[in-house]
């Protein structure tokens, strides 16, 4: 089970922390907020916290994230069996379907649990935590299966360095409780690599804050300029009384209120009849040197994109006018897998472990053989991964043809490839006569495993003689076992069972043909001494024959042909009177 193997891990390890039965707030390391700086340095809670705030002030990058997440979120998945030939298996993954598209998050859904998740992700530099829900002590593993999923407030959760109780999480109501590691999921992106961190990492948020604050500056500046009524400028009067220019001001402002003016602002007019009167403005209201507001944009949603791993063109479609084909292949490909594959493969991998395999030890959702298929709706990367599979392919039958690999080797490097499943290698093998290991099938009668010598008992010694035994007994015999294997298979609930009746019903198969053909050439030879026998009966005995063969010449050499007979057919002969 993976529950064992991780306290098997803790139990080897050299590693001191891992190795206690509770080190109780172990992850957390404070520092000390500078003053004058945007975020507090990493990392603290302090810095999750005002994270999370300031991560509302941004639009570009909340637009950003709620694009990705929806994306995300909106991925077709679907539970499947590991094997497809366990009906058990099927209906658990029917109800796990369920379960995760309508159950979790409290009947909030998968849509609900994965936006929360996705949320304390980008912008925590804790990461972020799911709660297991199931039967069983609290403090220990889950018992039977998962009933549930829900999403945990990132800021209230601390890592320790006990692998048994990874996360201690403080309620709303005070109190602490420590999660075995059945009962909890959590992640981090960009962990550090400093074990007294555990794992914390640096968050999106966290990998572009500056380029998000200057674009939060950028639009508090337009707001300010636009927000309200700002002067324009500053008047430097020469031969003019200061009293006199602000007068000017106060009757252009009340101009603007009457003309209903509440964002632009007019230039004051003033006049005088003094010979040395001059004026001179300040501007106030011209943009900075250099600066350009659509340039500065770009580059700061192209850093914000670079910092979650997904393509501009996803967050920012602006960014590709001008491309060429090529860049938005390439920047396709990219998305396809940098950060999209990272998080679909984190999301596979923490319910239910890897896709390949017969069985998961990673996942804490789904059982062991059960998995969640992904079907990410990709023309462009379904027709590559078609013409990858089509190459792998034609290699192989190439290879076969030429005599390189033989058909065992070929279909390992399919399995390696991911172009076959185990379940089908191994129905494939078994359809040639071989165990999963390469051996022969008919070695399972040799075996001392109980389930094959109850089941491949026929009421011989050697079996595998055909000499030694009648070969028609035999095959009775054969059919009356294969029999049994079938109701084991039918009747089998668990997953192990079916896959011994298989190989024993394949074993059955083998030798029954091995019989087969002895009975065949049994049966031809005896034919043959039968038909042998009845010609051997219809001959006459020696010598006969040749008597009567010589009494019949005998007979017809002693005929004579009397006188005044004739032959049939012919005229008699005028008879002359002999005169005396």
């Amino acid at each position: 089970m993976p529950g064992d193997a991780v306290l098997e891990q803790q139990k080897l390890t050299v590693q001191a922390a891992t190795r206690e039965d509770y080190v109780a707030g172990a992850g957390l390391l404070f520092w000390l907020a500078q003053s004058g700086q945007i975020i507090p340095p990493w990392w603290s809670k302090e810095r999750d916290r005002q994270l999370r705030n300031f991560s509302k002030n941004s639009d570009h990058f909340s637009g950003a994230t709620w694009m990705i997440a929806t994306k995300l979120a909106a991925v077709p998945h679907r539970v499947e069996p590991r094997d497809n030939s366990v009906k058990a298996h099927v209906r658990q993954a029917d109800y796990f379907n369920m379960l995760l598209a309508e159950g979790i998050q409290f009947g909030g859904g998968w849509a609900e649990f994965w936006h929360l998740w996705f949320a304390d992700l980008w912008t925590q530099d804790n990461g972020a935590f799911g709660e297991v829900i199931g039967e069983g002590d609290p403090l220990g593993p889950i018992r039977g299966p998962v009933v549930g999923l829900a999403h945990l407030d990132s800021f209230r959760c601390t890592r320790t360095s006990n692998v048994e109780f990874p996360v201690v999480y403080q309620d709303t109501d005070g109190k602490r409780y420590r999660f075995h590691h059945t009962r909890v999921i959590f992640s981090s992106q960009q962990p550090s690599p400093a074990s007294e961190m555990n794992s914390v990492g640096l968050c999106w948020l966290s990998r572009a804050v500056n380029s998000v604050q200057n674009l939060i500056d950028i639009a508090v500046y337009k707001q300010e300029k636009l927000g309200s009524r700002p002067l324009r400028g500053i008047l430097k009067g020469k031969g003019i009384k200061a009293s006199t220019l602000m007068q000017a001001i106060h009757i252009a402002e009340e101009s603007m209120d009457n003309q209903g003016q509440s964002r632009f602002a007019k230039m004051a007019l003033v006049a005088s009849t003094d010979p040395n009167f001059d004026l001179d403005i300040l501007d106030l209201a011209s943009m900075p040197d250099g600066f350009d507001e659509d340039s500065a944009t770009r580059l700061g949603m192209l850093v914000i994109a670079l910092a979650g791993g997904f393509p501009p063109r996803w967050i920012w479609p602006a960014t590709v006018v001008g491309a060429t084909r090529a860049d938005a292949m390439y920047q396709h490909i990219a998305g396809a897998g940098g950060g999209a594959a990272w998080h679909l493969n984190m999301m596979r991998t923490l319910l239910a472990g890897p896709e390949r395999g017969d069985r998961h030890m990673t996942g804490k959702v789904l059982p062991p053989h059960l998995k969640i298929v992904f079907d990410y709706q990709d023309d462009e990367q379904d027709e590559r991964q078609a013409n990858i599979r089509k190459v792998r392919a034609d290699t192989r039958e190439k290879n076969l043809n030429t005599g390189v690999v033989n058909v065992r080797t070929a279909r390992e490097r399919a399995l390696a490839d991911g172009d076959l499943t185990r379940a089908q290698f191994d129905e494939l093998e078994l359809e040639d006569g071989r165990l999963d290991n390469g051996d022969d099938v008919l070695t399972l009668f040799a075996t001392t495993d109980e389930f094959f010598v109850e089941m491949l008992d026929l009421g011989v010694d050697e079996p595998l003689l055909p000499d030694l035994n009648d070969a028609i007994e035999m095959l009775l015999e054969i059919d009356v076992a294969a029999l049994d294997c079938q109701d084991v298979l039918v009747s089998a609930s668990r997953a192990r069972e079916r896959i011994q009746a298989k190989q024993a019903l394949s074993a059955l198969a083998k030798l029954k043909q091995m019989y087969e053909e002895v009975a065949a050439q049994q049966m031809q030879a005896e034919a043959m001494e039968q038909l042998q026998a009845e010609a051997a009966a219809q001959e006459p005995p020696p010598g006969e024959g040749e008597e009567g063969g010589e009494g019949e010449e005998e007979g017809q050499e002693g005929e004579e042909t009397k006188p005044g007979e004739r032959e049939q057919g012919k005229p008699a002969a005028p008879v002359e009177e002999e005169k005396e």
